[in-house]
This record gives C-alpha cells, structure tokens and sequence, in this order.
C-alpha cells in the first residue's frame, strides 16, 4: 500500500518537475521560476527547504540529477527553462554554476547518463548533447517539439519522442530509425532495462518497447490504455518497478511490466 506521508509547502506556483537528491532529498523546480532542495528527518515526516536556487528568467520545466564526480565532488543540479537556458547548480549555492546556451525555446526535458553526458530536448524541434558545458551533437530532424530523450550508454544509442507522437532513434548524432509510438505527443520516455523503453502520452497510453542495438528497430511489447492524459514515468529498483503520473488520474504503479496498483485519484484539498 502506498499512503501519503507528508507534504512539502514552499512554492508559489504549480511544481512542473521533481526529482530525488542523494542524502534522503527531493529536488522541485515550479513555475514561481524557483527550484527548491529539501530535506528531511530521519523519520521521513517533517519536510523542509533547504536551498532555493534563483536566477531563472522563466518558469522550470525540467530537473536532472548528475551525481559526483573529481570536478564537482558534490554533483549539480541542472535545471531547463522556458527561458531556453539549462542551468548547473552546485547542491548548496543558490546561484548557477555555469548556464548552458543553445536552444531557442522551452528546455522541456533534461537527462544525464551513466558517463555523465547531457541530453537537453527543446520546443525548438531539437535535442542536444552536451559534453565539458559545450554541445558536442545537436539532434535536428524532429519536426515538434522534443518532450524526452534518453541516452541507452550500455547499447549506444539515444532516443528522444516529440510532441508529433514519434519516436526517433540515434546513434553518434545520426537518426536511424524513426516511428509513430503514439497518437498524441509523447510526454515522457523512461529506460527499464539496456535494450528496453516505456513512453506515456496524451494519448491515455503507456507503451513498453524494446530496441535492436543492430538494426535499430524498436518493437512494442506491452500496451496500457487509460481515459486520460499521462504525463510522467520514473523507474525505480533497478527498472524492475516504475510508476506513472497522469491527469486526474493520481499514480499508477507497475512491476515487472505488470499494472500492481491501479489508478486512484486524491481528491485536491483547498489550501494544501
């Protein structure tokens, strides 16, 4: 059973974007053009800010996480904006790091892989990639919005889904195969395993794919169908769970490419 267990008050707009933050913290960017780390007690109940990271001209569209490594011994914090910048955020400043120019319009989904390489996908119809704070590939041939890219380092590959409902696979900045994954935008794509892929979409649908590293196809494997929009996946224990999040629809949590919990709204209460 998952119960609710705390809720976090800080921002002054909807949150658009939240993601875990080693040492039992949350990471939340919002329209109110703040994003937030918070912290926790050991109990897991009392929640609070512990860093309010500015600077961001527009609302925050997306959060990516990159762990630690010799040149940031405390990893950052990247941020996408609707001012077309990405942001890097050293955990316990407030002001960025460094600020990654190239896109020209909404930065609507950010990724960091195991090798720690960027991928950035935009409204501007593309994605990039970015390696040292520079763009070493820039993915042009999206003819809508880019809402979600992935890096399969193990396979080589990227893939990234766009507003148009297709789903375009990469290798070294080179599009190799392209397909309709859904009738509406994809609105999230997330990995399950080194050759397998979920995407969610406006479209009510939850596909599970898997990718030929060698020839490129991508074939679907599993479908689930719901009434309405879904907007966002996240995986966890190593992909062998994952959970979506949709409009009106609360959380749904699967295991195993198996639906364990089904859909169930929380009633919006005023104030909260």
């Amino acid at each position: 059973m998952y119960e609710l267990s705390a809720i976090l008050e800080g921002h002054t707009n909807d949150v658009r974007s939240i993601s875990s933050y080693p040492g039992n913290c949350l990471v939340s960017g919002s329209r109110d053009k703040t994003v937030k780390l918070w912290g926790c007690d050991g109990n897991g109940q009392v929640w609070s800010t512990q860093v309010t990271y500015e600077g961001h001209k527009s609302y925050v569209s997306c959060l990516a996480i990159m762990p630690p490594n010799e040149t940031h011994p405390d990893g950052l914090i990247y941020t996408g904006s609707n001012d077309a910048m990405i942001r890097a955020y050293v955990p316990h400043n407030c002001s960025p790091d460094h600020v990654l120019q190239g896109h020209s319009a909404n930065v609507s989904s950010l990724f960091v892989s195991k090798n720690q390489t960027l991928l950035s996908g935009s409204w501007d119809t593309t994605a990039r990639v970015w390696l040292n704070q520079k763009t070493v590939m820039t993915l042009k041939y999206h003819e809508a919005a880019v809402w979600c890219g992935v890096i399969m380092s193990e396979v080589g590959l990227m893939v990234t889904g766009a507003a148009d409902g297709m789903l375009k696979v990469w290798k070294a900045g080179s599009c190799k195969n392209t397909i309709k994954a859904h009738g509406q935008a994809i609105r999230d794509l997330v990995m399950i395993s080194r050759d397998e892929l979920a995407t969610c979409s406006n479209d009510g649908r939850i596909n599970f794919w898997r990718v030929d590293c060698t020839t490129f196809n991508v074939t679907i494997r599993l479908t689930f169908e719901g009434p309405d929009f879904v907007y966002s996946l996240c995986a966890f224990d190593g992909g062998a769970r994952f959970a979506s999040a949709g409009e009106n629809t609360g959380v749904r949590v699967f295991q195993d490419g198996n639906l364990v919990r089904p859909w169930q709204f929380l009633p919006f209460q005023p104030g909260v």
